[in-house]
C-alpha cells in the first residue's frame, strides 16, 4: 500500500468512524468532561472518570479542529475540546496543585496516583486548546504542567527500593519528549520563558534518559534500567516492552527532524540511534506465528512474568 492510500485509509477511519462514533456517545453534556468506558453499541458500562483520558480527547479534538479548520464538524470540535478542558480545570486537581487520576462523574476525587500521565495530557490538551483560543493563560498553564512533569519525577521512580536496588524508567522521559514536541509545536516561544521553562534543555535531558535505557551488551532498549544503563536483576530487569520501545524511538525520530530542521547539530546521529533501537525492538517483539506485537517479552528468552504478555490490546 502506499503512502498516500495509508494517509487516507487513517483520515477515513478517523473523520467516519472513530470522531463520529465517541463524539455522539463518550460526551457528559449534564456534568462536563467525557464518558469514556463504552462498549460497541456505545453504551456506558462504567461512568467514573480518567483524568488522562480527559485530556488526551480533549487534545485530540482541538488538534482535528486545528487542523481541519474547513471541516462543518469544526466548530463542533473546538466546541467539544473546551467542554473537556473545563472538566479538567473543575475537577483534575488537588489541593496542593497535582492532578487527580480518576474521580465520579460529576468530579469528586476518587484516586490520585504517582504517575504524572495526567499532568502530561492535561498539559497537551490545554497548549492545543489555548492556541486554537488564544488563550495565553491556559497556554502558560501548559507550559507549567510540563515543567512539573521534572520537578515530579521522583513520583514516577520505579517500584523496587532505589537504595536496594535502584532503577530508573523509559516511561517518564518518552511522555517528556512528546509533550515538550507538542507544545513546541503550537506555543510561541514566550510562553515557555513566562514559566521558567528551558525547551532545549528539557529536550536534550528527556532524548539523553531515552538513550541511557539503551543496553550495548544486549541490543535493545530497555523497560527498566540500572543508573548505569544495564538491566537490573529480577523480573521486572529482564521485562521488555517491544511496543513502547518502538514508541520512543517515533519521538527519537521526531526530535532528529526537529533538529535537522532548526539547523541543530546531532540529527543525523540520533536519527540512527533511533532506527537501530526500533529494529531491535520490533525483532524482539513481533509474534512470528500469529502477526502484531507481544505486549512484554523477556530479555533473556525466559517466560514472561507478565501473564498477559501475549496479548495484543495496545499495539
Amino acid at each position: 500500500m502506499t503512502t498516500s492510500r495509508h494517509a487516507e485509509l487513517y483520515r477515513t477511519a478517523l473523520l467516519e468512524d472513530t470522531l463520529p462514533f465517541w463524539v455522539e456517545h463518550a460526551v457528559d453534556e449534564e456534568h462536563g468532561g467525557f464518558l469514556t468506558s463504552l462498549d460497541r453499541r456505545g453504551e456506558v458500562h462504567d461512568e467514573d472518570k480518567w483524568i488522562w483520558l480527559q485530556g488526551r480527547f480533549s487534545w485530540l479534538l482541538a488538534t482535528v479542529a486545528a487542523g481541519l479548520p474547513e471541516h462543518e464538524q469544526a466548530p463542533r470540535w473546538a466546541r467539544l475540546a473546551r467542554h473537556g478542558v473545563d472538566f479538567l480545570l473543575r475537577h483534575g486537581f488537588n489541593s496542593d496543585g497535582t492532578m487527580r487520576f480518576a474521580v465520579t462523574r460529576d468530579g469528586r476525587h476518587l484516586r490520585t496516583r504517582r504517575y504524572p500521565f495526567s499532568e502530561a495530557f492535561t498539559a497537551l490538551a490545554f497548549a492545543r486548546c489555548g492556541a486554537l483560543e488564544g488563550d495565553v493563560v491556559l497556554q502558560t498553564r501548559a507550559v507549567e504542567l510540563y515543567g512539573g512533569l521534572v520537578a515530579r519525577a521522583e513520583r514516577f521512580a520505579p517500584k523496587t527500593d532505589p537504595v536496594t536496588r535502584p532503577a530508573r524508567g523509559l516511561a517518564l522521559p518518552m511522555i517528556r519528549l512528546h509533550v515538550g514536541h507538542e507544545l513546541a509545536a503550537c506555543l510561541a516561544p514566550e510562553r515557555f520563558a513566562e514559566a521558567s521553562v528551558d525547551l532545549e534543555v528539557e529536550l536534550a535531558s528527556a532524548v539523553s534518559e531515552i538513550r541511557g535505557q539503551w543496553s550495548e551488551e544486549h541490543g535493545v532498549l530497555l523497560e527498566t534500567s540500572s543508573p548505569e544503563g544495564g538491566p537490573t536483576a529480577g523480573f521486572e530487569g529482564r521485562t521488555l516492552n517491544p511496543g513502547h520501545a518502538i514508541e520512543a524511538t517515533w519521538f527519537l525520530m521526531q526530535e532528529a527532524e526537529r533538529r535537522s530542521a532548526a539547523g541543530l547539530t546531532g540529527a543525523d546521529e540520533l536519527r540512527a540511534f533511533a532506527l537501530r533501537a526500533l529494529d531491535a525492538s520490533w525483532e524482539r517483539g513481533w509474534d512470528r506465528e500469529f502477526g502484531g506485537l507481544l505486549y512484554f517479552v523477556d530479555l533473556e528468552g525466559k517466560p514472561p512474568t507478565e501473564y498477559w504478555h501475549d496479548m495484543k490490546f495496545w499495539w
